[in-house]
């Protein structure tokens, strides 16, 4: 996995504690160690982790260092994004400590890009919830969508209240062609 950055990102330094989100895999016969999703690093709740941080390689591209979403929104839509299986993947509240170096860009992620983070030090607190859990993966996608500055969110709202339109009548004539 990689973050990608603007062309001119600068390295930060947190000044103050930054809440992120993780996907993770849960050890079912102990809850408190969870792997990542990618390279399988395995995580202690509550312990700090620290990690090299890369530079920046000529794409503006970084690879080493703890990968997260900087919204829950966007974690929770990459497990299905990625195929994972929903049972045994979740979502993950995480901290950056302060004092962290970090950069933030977006993560090539399906079906879209999302805003996210690459750090030297992460904490991964709990099992994250949200009422959006309960809301429809359109309205997660457009929740999303409007907390991107890069995208052209009012573009991407038309096209997929227009697909969804289309779908929907679609549906409507199969169904109608089915029960002729």
């Amino acid at each position: 996995m990689c973050l990608h950055l603007r062309k001119n990102a600068k390295k930060k330094i947190a000044d103050k504690d930054i809440v992120c989100y993780k996907v993770l895999f849960c050890n079912e016969t102990d809850k408190t160690r969870v792997l990542s999703q990618f390279e399988n690093f395995e995580y202690m709740l509550g312990k700090f982790e620290y990690s090299l941080l890369d530079l920046p390689d000529y794409s503006y591209r970084v690879f080493h260092g703890f990968h997260s979403y900087k919204y829950y929104e966007d974690a929770l839509e990459s497990i299905d994004g990625y195929s994972l299986n929903e049972t045994l993947y979740s979502v993950y509240k995480c901290i950056i400590p302060k004092g962290s170096h970090y950069y933030e860009g977006v993560q090539s992620s399906a079906p879209y890009d999302m805003v996210g983070y690459c750090s030297s030090q992460i904490v991964i607190m709990e099992e994250a919830t949200s009422p959006l859990c309960k809301t429809s993966k359109l309205v997660r996608r457009m929740n999303t969508l409007l907390k991107h500055p890069d995208v052209d969110w009012q573009l991407q709202a038309i096209r997929v209240i227009v697909l969804s339109f289309l779908f929907s009548i679609g549906v409507c004539c199969l169904g109608s062609f089915f029960s002729n």
